[in-house]
């Protein structure tokens, strides 16, 4: 005969129910009404502040589930206070501890060094857990409030990670875990696609603000040191609109650097702007401005009629590569590889040729205002990107010797 647990799998799957199935199916439907809307009634009155939420003073991580049977719960808790205690910081695990009789409102299973308890008092759960963590606290109780405190206090946890409580409204926590099936490799995707997201996030900011401040100094600059208008402002609407948003399309799709699940995590206190992104913004658009009023000014000094074209195909060609470059914070570009990223490819390609066609388009020359530039021209403009390539290959270089990293990744430890 099947049992009662595996009754319950056959309705959950959504599987053909009849019989004592069917008639259980009917049941657990009628009662998960009102059980639904008391949880939903709960929910809102935590979400309008209504009902408090006690908060720990470090951070609190929860892993559940929702299925019937085993999801690989217990397993990914382990995990995670084992990735935890490798990179530095000291885990405590916070268990239900049911099926066990200790009720105290905190009960010592291990203190990291030896296990206190026996299976009977604390649960099966926690002393799995406790046998698998040495080194790391295990604690059970009637208020997981309680257990956490004495987990900061009495060891000097950093972290808690909450075994299957995710459900419990009333202590806030900082991330909630829930697993659906017990396909371990679901976490590690969950995780390095939340982390690729993250990083492109970055990119995408880093370039797009990198190319405005660019515009900026160059608008700012060229009155001072004594040129007229260096842009007008339909060049400056396409760059904004094609030069600089093509490529920032493929930044957002850049598929995940080589060391993204083994460095270790970024506080969650971290501004976006952090880490250096400030800095190098103003170092590129200051460097990208520059290097674009220094050939346009030598273009209006001698008497180019062109000169005006030339700015403007340099700065284009500045940002094309730049949008290359910040493809990766640390790990040089010939590493990376051009053809890793083809929407990268194709947008490197397309602004190129748009670019082509304003100049040399006799249409296009007419709405843009520009002119037609000689071979030599072209390479200068070209050579500005190539210049804007050294710099950042440089920052790169420098940021991997200060973090003592190899030259092909961001592997070193950041701070916490």
């Amino acid at each position: 005969m099947r049992s009662f647990e595996e009754r319950l799998k056959e309705i959950w799957k959504g599987e053909q129910t009849t019989g004592v199935s069917g008639a259980l199916a009917v049941a657990l439907r009628l009662l998960s009404l009102p059980y639904g809307g008391i949880i939903a009634a709960r929910n809102r009155l935590y979400d309008r502040g209504l009902l408090k939420q006690d908060k720990l003073p470090r951070p609190v991580i929860s892993v559940g589930n929702l299925s019937v049977g085993g999801t690989g719960k217990t397993p990914t808790v382990i995990f995670i206070a084992h990735i935890l205690k490798e990179r530095g910081y000291r885990p405590a695990v916070l268990s239900r501890g049911y099926g066990g009789s200790a009720h105290a409102p905190v009960n010592v299973v291990s203190d990291g060094n030896s296990i206190r308890m026996g299976w009977r008092e604390a649960g099966d759960e926690p002393i799995l857990i406790a046998r698998a963590l040495p080194g790391i606290p295990v604690l059970t109780g009637s208020r997981r409030l309680f257990t956490g405190r004495a987990a900061v206090e009495t060891f000097g946890a950093d972290v808690l990670i909450l075994d299957d409580g995710f459900q419990h409204r009333s202590l806030f926590r900082d991330i909630d875990m829930v697993l659906l099936d017990d396909n371990f490799a679901t976490i590690v995707a969950a995780v390095e696609e939340g982390r690729k997201i993250y990083d492109n996030i970055r990119k995408f900011i880093k370039y797009l603000l990198s190319c405005n401040a660019s515009e900026i100094a160059v608008m700012l600059l060229a009155p001072l040191i004594g040129m007229p208008l260096p842009l007008l402002p339909l060049q400056i609407l396409w760059m904004n609109l094609v030069t600089d948003g093509l490529p920032a399309l493929a930044l957002g799709v850049e598929p995940a650097e080589e060391n993204i699940m083994t460095r270790p995590p970024y506080s969650s206190k971290e501004s976006i702007f952090g880490r250096g992104l400030v800095v190098f913004i103003g170092v590129m658009g200051i460097a990208m401005s520059l290097f674009s009023l220094g050939i346009g000014a030598w273009a209006f000094r001698s008497g180019d009629p062109a000169w005006q074209t030339l700015l403007f195909t340099t700065l284009v060609f500045s940002q094309v590569i730049l949008a290359l470059e910040v493809r990766s914070e640390r790990t040089s570009i010939f590493r990376i590889g051009l053809f890793t990223n083809p929407l990268m490819v194709v947008a490197f390609l397309s602004t190129v040729g748009l670019q082509v066609a304003v100049v040399y388009l006799p249409f296009m020359q007419k709405i843009f205002s520009t002119a037609p530039l000689g071979a030599g021209d072209l390479l200068i403009a070209f050579g500005s990107g190539m210049a804007v390539l050294i710099v950042v290959e440089t920052w790169k270089w420098i940021l991997r010797l200060k973090a003592g990293a190899p030259l092909d990744g961001e592997a070193a430890s950041m701070p916490r």
